[in-house]
């Protein structure tokens, strides 16, 4: 696989009374540098390609241990890749050489070229995050080519999701705020496809863009109860919670990450996660949140689902309820007045 020097010993041993016996021969290989094919091709959306790829497989392979050059660009080439994006659209010539080995003679060489082509573009997609309670109009007739960049004209729409929007061929308008009508909130995305490829070593080039729609969470109407109220001596064993019930705008069932804030004689924020089912839903409070003797404001800051992008301004309402924890009575320092009284009086 590579030209250059090659020893090999022959050792004769074993005989009883004689010294081990050796000859060692050595083997000149000559350089060797293939036989190219036909000029090779490649694409503007690789960035890599093997130059010894260009040779023709019918012949013994050439050895591994020569130089590239390119002839082009006059420049030499690291190892055997090059980068077809970087070097861009074109027909590049390149040498391979193999140096001269003892009295064989050198550099032995063989040009190959390759012929790179431009890639198809899909283009670059701009996706978009909307809430339910955006003006959903202006988008009932959305040109989805406006949300691509630097892609190739004539490029097809699918509709990933089926939402009936995609209705011929060519068509690439859809309306968003039917979408959200008929389907719901979610994640809706469409794909252009670019398939006028130059080359067969080119692949077929698609941009998908992903329109969320995310529906606002209402807390308006909606009530916090705090349990429960206690006097200073329950403090070592006590137990906290809240409950959140939906008011006229129910919320959807699912995962919600809610953030509440305590004040009072202590304050902190804390933010768990919760599960919202038939509009209700109840968590513990940190016992030791409320290791002090007075009145406790517990309020909703901020509520959302799970795994929102924060398209929607969701709305807290201010919802918020007081737990009180009430001080013992003390007594130390009173003093107790008993008047004088006859016997016979009650």
């Amino acid at each position: 696989r590579e030209s250059g020097f090659y020893r090999f010993t022959y050792t004769v041993s074993g005989i009883a009374g004689c010294v081990d016996n050796s000859a060692t021969i050595t083997v000149a290989i000559g350089g060797y540098p293939g036989i190219s094919g036909p000029t090779g091709a490649a694409c503007t959306d690789s960035f890599v390609y093997d130059l010894f790829h260009v040779f023709n497989g019918a012949f013994l392979s050439p050895q591994s241990n020569g130089t590239w050059h390119n002839d082009t660009t006059n420049s030499r080439v690291k190892g055997s890749e090059i980068d077809p994006k970087e070097l861009g659209v074109g027909t590049y010539q390149f040498t391979y050489s193999i140096p001269a080995i003892g009295d064989c003679a050198g550099p032995v060489s063989w040009k190959v070229s390759v012929t790179v082509y431009r890639a198809p573009e899909a283009g670059s997609p701009t996706n978009l995050l909307l809430c339910s309670s955006d003006d959903l109009s202006i988008y009932s007739n959305l040109d989805l080519n406006e949300q691509l960049s630097g892609e190739d004209p004539n490029g097809l729409w699918t509709d990933n999701e089926n939402t009936g929007e995609i209705t011929t061929r060519n068509d690439r308008f859809i309306n968003i705020q039917k979408i959200y009508e008929t389907q719901g909130a979610g994640i809706y995305t469409f794909t252009y496809t670019v398939s006028n490829t130059p080359h067969p070593i080119c692949k077929i080039d698609t941009a998908k863009v992903r329109i969320r729609i995310e529906k606002r969470v209402d807390l308006t109407g909606a009530t916090l109860v705090v349990s429960s109220d206690i006097c200073e001596p329950d403090m070592p064993r006590a137990t906290y919670s809240a409950k959140i019930t939906s008011g006229a705008n129910v919320i959807p069932n699912g995962q919600y990450n809610v953030t509440y804030k305590i004040s009072g004689p202590s304050s902190e924020t804390n933010t768990a996660l919760l599960n919202f089912n038939n509009g209700e839903t109840t968590f513990p409070l940190p016992a030791a949140s409320f290791q002090k003797v007075g009145q406790y404001k517990i309020e909703i800051k901020e509520f959302n689902a799970f795994e929102t992008e924060g398209g929607c301004a969701n709305i807290s309402n201010n919802l918020s309820d007081d737990l009180t924890i009430h001080p013992i009575p003390k007594i130390d320092v009173a003093k107790l007045i008993i008047d004088p009284i006859c016997q016979n009086k009650s």
